[in-house]
């Protein structure tokens, strides 16, 4: 594994991608943000996924921004698990 995928949960309604992208740029590098929708309601879900740059990056997000504040809900930030296929 290059990088890190982490698992980012207790989103606030409305959070979105450039969201998670402008606070964990504050780590390191980050690859890729995705926030799921729900695929009846069309509203984004509270949990998302940061892919950063390395794995340190993804250690030093986990020991910064879990438990941050982020648009007035408490994150909860980990190592997100692999899907089998």
């Amino acid at each position: 594994m290059l990088g890190a995928r982490l698992h980012v949960g207790n989103l606030s309604a409305g959070t979105n991608e450039n969201d998670l992208s402008n606070l964990f740029n504050g780590a390191g590098l980050v690859m890729f943000t995705t926030v799921p929708k729900d695929d009846r309601t069309g509203n984004l879900k509270n949990y998302g996924f940061v892919n950063m740059g390395s794995p340190e990056a993804g250690q030093a997000a986990i020991k910064s921004f879990h438990g941050h504040t982020l648009r007035q809900s408490q994150i909860s930030v980990r190592v997100a698990e692999e899907k089998e296929a």
